[in-house]
């Protein structure tokens, strides 16, 4: 198998090219539709913008060297005496942990959000309604899928 190429923020204005059928949908209680090729992650363009404001607040962190509390606290990012002090932080933003989040109205749900856009790419709106994801939606079925 092929190294994959990374989905990141450089990818999430092109379609996804490669689709995925995890052919699970008479051999399993959940129904998982295909992935067809070349379609957008669920909400394009608005929900991309949206994750690409995120990624800049990140960033923009990074480089100044600390994550920005709701109130203006500033959260220092870095290390000291082989101590690292900042990637606590930084990786409960990343996920979304709700115990140790720093801001989520400033670093939103990058990751656990990503994993949402994804599982719906390409579904029509009906079937994310009804509460119908692709085999991304499911932590038993995900890593069945190249994509991720």
């Amino acid at each position: 198998m092929d190294l994959v190429e990374p989905y990141g923020p450089d990818a999430w204005n092109k379609p996804i090219a490669l689709g995925y059928d995890p052919k699970l949908g008479d051999a399993s209680t959940d129904y998982y539709p295909p992935r067809q090729d070349n379609v957008y992650w669920y909400g394009h363009p608005e929900e991309t913008r949206k994750s690409e404001k995120l990624v800049r607040e990140y960033s923009d962190s990074i480089k100044k060297g600390y994550l920005s509390g709701p109130n203006g606290e500033k959260v220092k990012l870095g290390y000291k005496n082989g101590r690292d002090f900042g990637v606590i932080p930084l990786g409960a933003c990343v996920e979304t942990d709700p115990l140790r989040t720093v801001n989520n109205e400033t670093y939103g749900d990058i990751h656990n959000g990503g994993h949402y856009l994804m599982a719906r790419a390409g579904l029509h709106k009906q079937l994310v309604d009804a509460g119908i994801r692709n085999a991304l939606g499911n932590t038993a079925t995900e890593c069945r899928d190249p994509l991720l």
